[in-house]
């Protein structure tokens, strides 16, 4: 049975990174329309190296369903809740849940008629292999607060890697998995993790990296980029809770980044996220950083750039890329350095075509295959501008 992500596992890994080598080879030439030099994709980690997954729940004629959706549908294929990327214990708790929805007759969703209980089951795992569960629900509780407590005495008396069950409560007729509100019933309200000797802490809405010891590559790479030179402030835009910011200054600081820095901006939409950014700042002793709960976009509509005119900005955008708007006043500000760090080749491509077009050069563009088996490839390059160096 085929769930559609994989779509490299019939093939070798080095064939695999030759294929991703190529496609950003052609996006570099064909969009960004720049003759740079492109890396050898590189691979951290082949397998088990998911530290998040969404597992779709429905309901129809034949029963209760759980796994991976075929490719193009949303027809569940069942016996797919296993695979091969995640750890195994998202499996077994999938299943430990399928059966207590069974015996406590709590339905799936049903996409036709909108009827059922459970839409997703979301999980996240640290790198001491601490789980949080969160359970999607179309209800504001998971039927009642009877059925909530036996649920996490169950699960949690059961595994023991358990830190954490929320309820995301998700009542729309919609694709989005999740909905704007967490519920923390049993537990801790963050999961905590560490890259490159840093800790951290997120909540359940807070992006951090799926592949932590490919992050931990891809940040490394994107420093080594960086010149050897004294960046006043460091502005970290669409910075999650923080990872690439606070890594970087926590380099700096212990003389493993021979580049320096004065002060950090941290910007990103998600609330909650920036709430665990200012607490993981300190726990790092990071002293000299600012978080703004806003759209990256909209930093532009800010004095703070005046105040403090960016010297390095750092760019993690989603996968459709950053705005022309945002392009447009970085050039405008003469920012001289710009690391971006992309998860789409193509996006990136079109952004850095833009920036080269106007006085910018590239360094040379780094894959790294942060999702091996899957389509998706990261891809990091440092743009310089000598117009304010």
């Amino acid at each position: 049975t085929m769930c559609g992500g994989c779509v490299f596992r019939h093939i070798t890994l080095k064939e695999e990174e030759r294929i991703k080598t190529e496609n950003v080879k052609s996006a570099m030439k064909r969009i960004a329309k720049a003759d740079v030099e492109v890396r050898d994709a590189v691979t951290p980690l082949e397998n088990g190296y998911r530290n998040k997954a969404q597992l779709p729940v429905s309901q129809d004629e034949k029963g209760l369903h759980c796994g991976f959706f075929a490719p193009h549908s949303h027809r569940i294929i069942d016996n797919s809740i296993s695979c091969i990327l995640s750890p195994k214990i998202f499996e077994e708790i999938s299943l430990f849940i399928l059966d207590f929805l069974k015996s406590e007759n709590i339905k799936g969703y049903n996409e036709v008629d909108k009827s059922g209980v459970v839409r997703h089951l979301y999980y996240r795992i640290n790198s001491y292999g601490e789980v949080a569960v969160t359970v999607v629900t179309t209800t504001k509780k998971l039927v009642s607060q009877e059925i909530e407590n036996k649920f996490t005495k169950l699960l949690t008396s059961t595994f023991k890697e358990v830190r954490s069950v929320f309820i995301n409560h998700n009542p729309k007729d919609t694709n989005v998995i999740l909905g704007d509100e967490f519920k923390l019933i049993w537990g801790e309200k963050y999961l905590r993790d560490e890259l490159l000797n840093c800790k951290f802490i997120m909540s359940p809405d807070s992006f951090f990296q799926v592949n932590r010891i490919g992050a931990e590559v891809v940040y490394k790479t994107a420093f080594s980029l960086l010149e050897e030179k004294h960046y006043e402030n460091v502005y970290d835009l669409y910075c999650g809770i923080g990872s690439i910011g606070i890594t970087l200054f926590a380099g700096m600081k212990n003389g493993n980044i021979k580049a320096s820095a004065s002060r950090l901006f941290g910007v990103e939409i998600v609330e909650k996220a920036i709430e665990c950014a200012k607490i993981n700042a300190k726990e790092n002793g990071i002293n000299n950083a600012q978080f703004f709960a806003t759209d990256s976009t909209d930093i532009t509509k800010s004095d703070i750039f005046d105040k403090f005119p960016p010297s390095l900005v750092i760019l993690d955008p989603p996968r459709k890329g950053t705005t022309t708007e945002l392009l447009d006043f970085l050039i405008e500000k003469n920012v001289s350095d710009i690391l971006y760090i992309s998860c789409d080749p193509a996006t990136l491509a079109r952004d850095m075509g833009y920036l080269i077009s106007n006085g910018y050069t590239a360094s040379q563009v780094c894959p790294i295959n942060l999702f091996p088996r899957t389509k998706h490839c990261e891809v990091v390059v440092q743009l310089h501008s000598d117009i304010n160096s």
